[in-house]
């Protein structure tokens, strides 16, 4: 393993600036390194204070989050999505056709998303949730539950029903039930990171870079979606995430009960009709080395 790792890293050493790999099981760490710099014109080293921008990864805490309010009896996932947001909130939905979480979770509520206002450069076009959702939100245009198409907006939808249901904002709720009981300090979520100060100052010492290692000037971007997109922390944190879900050394600290997590992988779509897994309540089935 250590090997592989070492030559790709070796073969693609022109076109990478940093990056930081972990790879472990249920039971033992197999490899963990840090490799490259975050400031390449002033060779600041890539290490374990080193934050990584998390991207879609960010999405794996809306199901989670969702899942520990199934666990409470909180939610339904079959139930229409409107039970649980204010009257009227989905304006260009159609009113004939249920939406529910899991249609949320698989990506195939019907919307035509897009990537217009996904970044945005000043903080003040950054609002809070409820009014971003409905400035952006996109029309549909498939039937529901008939095709996959990727939806920053509905996951972000999602998190909105956390809020809804449980009284706290999203980030908040975050905070509470996940990056708290993980342990993970190093972690941000907010637009703007200010949620985790060390997280937020350490974000200024890395730089952005294209495939080719040329300085990116403006590398920042604010998420106005951000549940989707914006987590930014170390890979220890990230490590302390993944380590729950696969149960390392028998422990998890996201669920009351361990039946919980093994209902959260079960499939819930799969390709056609062929039984083949696709997506358990939002978590995508990628065999290896396809």
């Amino acid at each position: 393993m250590n090997l592989a790792i070492e030559n790709y890293l070796e073969k693609h050493k022109e076109t990478t600036a940093a990056v930081a790999i972990s790879v472990f099981n249920n039971k033992q760490d197999i490899y963990l390194g840090y490799h490259g710099y975050k400031d390449l014109e002033n060779r600041v080293i890539n290490d374990e204070n080193t934050v990584f921008e998390w991207g879609s990864i960010s999405k794996l805490f809306i199901w989670v989050s969702v899942f520990q309010l199934w666990e409470e009896g909180k939610i339904d996932l079959n139930e229409d999505i409107r039970t649980y947001l204010p009257p009227n909130f989905l304006k260009k939905a159609n009113k004939n056709e249920k939406i529910t979480m899991l249609n949320l979770m698989h990506h195939d509520a019907g919307w035509q998303d897009l990537i217009v206002d996904n970044f945005v450069r000043d903080f003040k076009d950054v609002k809070d949730l409820n009014r971003v959702l409905q400035k952006l939100e996109p029309e549909q245009v498939y039937p529901v539950g008939k095709y996959k198409s990727y939806s920053n907006w509905g996951s972000a939808l999602a998190a909105y029903i956390v809020e809804e249901i449980s009284g706290q904002k999203y980030s908040e709720y975050v905070m509470d039930n996940i990056f708290k009981p993980l342990h993970m300090n190093h972690t941000a979520l907010l637009p703007d990171l200010s949620d985790n100060t060390w997280v937020q100052e350490k974000r200024k010492e890395i730089k952005g870079y294209t495939s080719e290692n040329k300085l990116i000037i403006n590398d920042y971007a604010y998420i106005p979606l951000y549940p989707v997109g914006m987590v930014t922390g170390t890979m220890e944190d990230l490590e302390k995430f993944g380590k729950n879900l696969v149960k390392y050394n028998g422990e998890q600290n996201l669920f009351e009960n361990d039946e919980t997590l093994n209902k959260l992988f079960t499939p819930t779509s799969s390709y056609g009709d062929s039984g083949y897994p696709r997506n358990a309540n939002g978590f995508w089935f990628i065999e290896l080395g396809v």
